[in-house]
């Protein structure tokens, strides 16, 4: 399992029409790696996560998912997709009912999740009444209703208190565990250091291994 190869991104660029945001990438990354992502703001951090999940295309080169899961990424973005007017359990029921999720399994998944990720008690309380880090773990709870093999979170410590970025972070390490993947986009770089396998950084529209002495000159160096 260590060293199976579950997604190889080779030599991707991504532009918008004349400008260039990222380019020449390649990543290879195992099963059961926790992957860190950093940059400094305006980097091209989202439009790579944004490119990883399949949103965007890559203007060239290609990104290789190899999973036999019919959906093997799951992602949580630093803009939550909740519908806000719902409650949290319902939220999750429409997300794994357009999974293709059956009815007789959703609510042992859901449950579970709940519990997993500490906010039962939150089930039945409307989005619009949630504050900002337990819609997170609702977006996150979203995003792994089929247990995928690739999980991709964009700022997930976002609006989390010490002991939530714990407790998020336990739930991260066990699901690398069972041979899941993955991936970090963040400014909590303290976090990152501590729960990542490897570290990986955006500077100048490339993409480069650091280890933790070098993330602070990541954040002084102007991204062209």
């Amino acid at each position: 399992m260590g060293d199976e190869i579950l997604m190889e991104v080779r030599n991707i660029s991504k532009k918008f029409k004349k400008k260039t945001i990222f380019e020449g990438i390649n990543i290879r990354i195992k099963r059961g790696e926790i992957i860190g992502i950093i940059g400094a703001s305006g980097a091209g951090k989202s439009v790579l996560i944004k490119t990883l999940n399949g949103f965007y295309k890559p203007s060239l080169g290609e990104v290789n998912i190899k999973s036999i899961q019919d959906m093997p990424i799951g992602t949580s973005t630093q803009h939550n997709s909740l519908y806000r007017n719902l409650t949290a359990g319902q939220n999750l029921d429409y997300f794994a009912k357009i999974s293709g999720i059956k009815k007789k399994e959703r609510k042992k998944i859901i449950d579970n999740l709940f519990k997993k990720m500490g906010i039962a008690q939150y089930e039945k309380i409307l989005v619009k009444k949630l504050s900002g880090g337990t819609k997170k773990r609702v977006d996150i709870s979203c995003a792994i209703l089929k247990n995928p093999d690739i999980l991709i979170l964009d700022e997930p410590f976002l609006g989390l208190d010490p002991p939530l970025v714990k407790s998020l972070s336990k739930f991260i390490r066990e699901y690398a565990l069972q041979g899941k993947t993955v991936i970090i986009s963040s400014h909590r770089t303290e976090e990152l250091s501590l729960l990542c396998s490897r570290m990986l950084a955006m500077v100048n529209k490339n993409m480069y291994t650091i280890n933790k002495n070098q993330i602070p000159q990541v954040y002084l160096i102007k991204n062209g």
